[in-house]
This record gives C-alpha cells, sequence and structure tokens, in this order.
C-alpha cells in the first residue's frame, strides 16, 4: 500500500475526513527516528491501546518500508489493536464508506477481527444494539463461522431470522448444510423445518458440498426438501444430486416434476464437463415423444439464442429419428430472428436436399407465433435465408415457397 492509500486508510479508520490528511512526497518528509527494540516492545504490550497512537506508529512505518498491501498492514498489529481500530472505526460513517483498497475499512478490520478472534467479533455482534451495523456485518460472520460450530450458527442465525434477508446467499447455510448431510438426510430435514420455522428461506451457492454416499432419494421425499424445491431454493442441491447419481436425479425430475423440470439438469451442465450436455441428449431415449416435447419446449428459449448449446445436446443423440426431432426443431431459430443458429444445424447435413426438405415443412412453435420476446424472421433473417438456399443449389420455385413459408 502506497503512503496515500494508508493516510487514506487511517484517516477513515480514525473516523476523520480525508481531505484533513495534507499528504506530501516521502522525499519531502524529514527522516523518522527509528523507535528502539524497547520502546517498540513496552508499546505493544504495556497501557491501554491509544488509536492515535497506532495509525501515527503505522503512518510512520509506510515512510520506512516498502509499499505493502492492507493485509500486510495488518499483520503488524496485534489482535487488540485490530479490534480497537475496528470499534474506533464503525464511530463514523467515513470509516464504514468504500475505499481504495475495495471495501469499507469497518468491513476489512472486522474480517480480520473474525479470522484472529471469532469469539471476540461474536460476542462484540451479538452485544451491538444498531440493527443496520450488524446488517452490514453479518455476511462476514456468516463466511467466517467455523463448521465445527455449525449447530451453534444454526442457533444464532434462528434467533435472528431478520439478518438473513432471501435476497442473498448466506455461506452459513451451506456451512450447516454439509455439517447436517455428514448426519444423514433427516438431519438435513430436519434443518430445513428449523429455518422453515424462524421464517428462514434459504438460498444456496452455486456449489454445495455434500458427502459421498448421501441418500438424496431419500431427502427429495421430504416434504421440507419439496417446500424448498417448489420456492426455487434447491438448485445447488440438485446439481449436487446430477454430479454423484445423474440417472437418480434425471428419473425424479420427470417422475415428481415433470419432464420440463429437467431443465434444471442443463442449468447444471452449463459449468460443468462437455460430458454433461451430451448425456442429457442421449438420455431424451428414455422419454416418450409428449414428453420430449414438453421437455423441448421448456429448452426453445434459451437453444435459440444459444445454438451450440444445442448442436452439443444433439451429439449425445444415438436414434436417428431424435436427431431428425432436433434438425426440425433447430428450424425455428429462423422464426425467432437468428438464421446463423439453423445454419449450424442445416450445414452439417451432408446432403443439400434433406436441408431444402426440412425447410419446405418448417412450422412455427407456438413460442414464436405467442411470444413478444424475439424479433422474429425479418429483411435481415431473409437475405441470409436466400444466401443459403442458392448456394444449396435450391431451384426458384423452391425459393420462393421457402420464403413464402417463414414470413406466415
Amino acid at each position: 500500500m502506497n503512503k496515500q492509500t494508508f493516510t487514506f486508510v487511517a484517516a477513515l479508520a480514525a473516523g476523520v475526513p480525508v481531505g484533513w490528511f495534507s499528504v506530501s512526497s516521502p522525499a519531502a518528509q524529514p527522516p523518522s527516528p527509528q523507535p528502539s527494540a524497547s520502546k517498540q516492545e513496552e508499546s505493544r504490550t504495556n497501557g491501554p491501546v491509544i488509536l492515535s497512537e497506532l495509525l501515527k506508529r503505522e503512518k510512520e512505518r509506510q515512510l520506512r518500508y516498502p509499499p505493502g498491501s492492507f493485509q500486510e498492514l495488518l499483520e503488524s498489529w496485534t489482535d487488540e489493536e485490530v479490534a480497537a481500530a475496528f470499534r474506533e472505526s464503525i464511530k463514523s460513517p467515513a470509516g464504514r464508506f468504500a475505499s481504495e483498497v475495495e471495501d469499507s475499512i469497518s468491513n476489512l478490520l472486522y474480517v480480520e477481527w473474525l479470522r484472529r478472534d471469532f469469539d471476540g467479533a461474536l460476542d462484540w455482534f451479538q452485544a451491538e444494539p444498531s440493527f443496520s451495523l450488524k446488517e452490514s456485518l453479518v455476511y462476514y460472520l456468516s463466511k467466517a463461522w467455523p463448521a465445527e460450530r455449525s449447530e451453534e450458527g444454526l442457533t444464532f442465525a434462528t434467533s435472528n431470522p431478520d439478518l438473513f434477508p432471501i435476497n442473498r446467499v448466506w455461506p452459513l447455510f451451506g456451512t450447516i448444510l454439509t455439517s447436517r448431510a455428514a448426519q444423514g438426510p433427516q438431519a438435513v430435514e430436519d434443518y430445513f423445518r428449523a429455518l422453515r420455522q424462524a421464517g428462514i428461506t434459504p438460498r444456496f451457492d452455486t456449489s454445495v458440498s455434500i458427502p459421498d454416499g448421501f441418500d438424496f432419494r431419500k431427502l427429495s421425499e421430504s416434504p421440507e426438501f419439496s417446500e424448498l424445491y417448489q420456492s426455487k431454493n434447491a438448485a445447488a442441491i440438485v446439481r449436487a444430486w446430477s454430479d454423484r447419481d445423474p440417472d437418480g436425479v434425471f428419473d425424479w425430475l420427470v417422475e415428481d416434476h415433470g419432464p420440463a423440470a429437467l431443465r434444471a439438469l442443463l442449468d447444471a451442465a452449463d459449468g460443468s464437463s462437455e460430458k454433461s450436455i451430451p448425456w442429457m441428449g442421449g438420455k431424451m431415449a428414455d422419454l416418450t415423444p409428449e414428453q420430449r416435447q414438453e421437455f423441448y419446449a421448456s429448452m426453445l428459449g434459451r437453444w435459440v439464442q444459444m445454438p451450440d448449446t444445442m448442436q452439443k445436446f444433439t451429439t449425445g443423440m444415438k436414434d436417428p429419428a431424435l436427431k431428425d426431432e432436433m434438425d426440425h426443431l433447430s428450424l425455428q431459430m429462423i422464426y425467432s430472428g437468428n438464421s446463423r443458429g439453423a445454419f449450424l444445424f442445416l450445414d452439417a447435413m451432408e446432403d443439400p436436399a434433406r436441408r431444402i426438405e426440412l425447410l419446405e415443412t418448417a412450422e412455427p412453435h407456438r413460442f414464436f407465433t405467442e411470444s413478444p420476446y424475439f424479433k422474429g424472421y425479418d429483411s435481415s433473417t431473409e437475405k441470409h435465408l436466400v444466401e443459403k438456399l442458392k448456394a444449396w443449389n435450391a431451384t426458384p420455385d423452391q425459393i420462393r415457397t421457402i420464403v413464402e413459408r417463414f414470413k406466415k
């Protein structure tokens, strides 16, 4: 941290407006005397902590030593000094503003205090009367909560439900989930019930840690998990299930929630291995034609905007009849205004006559006849379509028929 940044930090921590400091270059400053080792030891261990002296000493230190990070600065402070600096920083709104170190000084100091002395930082938090101040700091407390004290964390959360609104992902809930999952599905169900009864709807990070051997199917049968799923807050758990037992979660989604619910598995697969999306394409063989159409309809809005994902999905299909379904479905991209996406599929067909045959029999999906969210077939789309048809040696009559078909 350079001298100007440190002065900014020190000013905010002390609650002094930054403009009150006058910072000159190091060359203009007379060299600061080096305190003796005994003097330093005495000032760090004896007598009350005086923040002004602490900040003065750090300001002088910055003039003598190369610039470093804010974390490096804190490493030279004692635990007592960190706690005292935090208490001073919250006395003025200035200490709670974002700064050059990307977060408010009080937040940074509280995070450091939690890291060094969790119990001390927790005791202060529980005794603090200001709800707004607690609101600004509870995320850091949640993130720092020790895994071995997760049950204490659950008691803390259910005793303070107003501090845990649904508009945020709270790391503490993931910590408790991992601990409860090690005890089995019933312990997880009891955990969800305790949160619900306290008026808390948990949201989890995109990835949660669930021990090997956990019985997801048994958990899925519980009313508490059903409630969590219906509130759209079970995605991380479904994702963890799909990582361990993709066939099991596939069957559960179809049986309990219908084919459209399988979309959750593609949501999970977007950030996972290249095998996940083709695997889902291969699983279409396990569905009836009606079930497949229901699933395709749920995915169409995404696929017409992300044709590469749709193409990757198709690579997992072995049955030519299923691939034919996807070829027909790809033409919906033309109706949506994304002709280039449709051409990814059409160009991949070896027989140009097959391409023209598909285009001559295309029908718009109701998604595009009813939805206002797509620009639809326009002059630009028509231009690209005609260029392709000519390149595929379509006759003038075929071109006219196909163009008129998509104009409807």
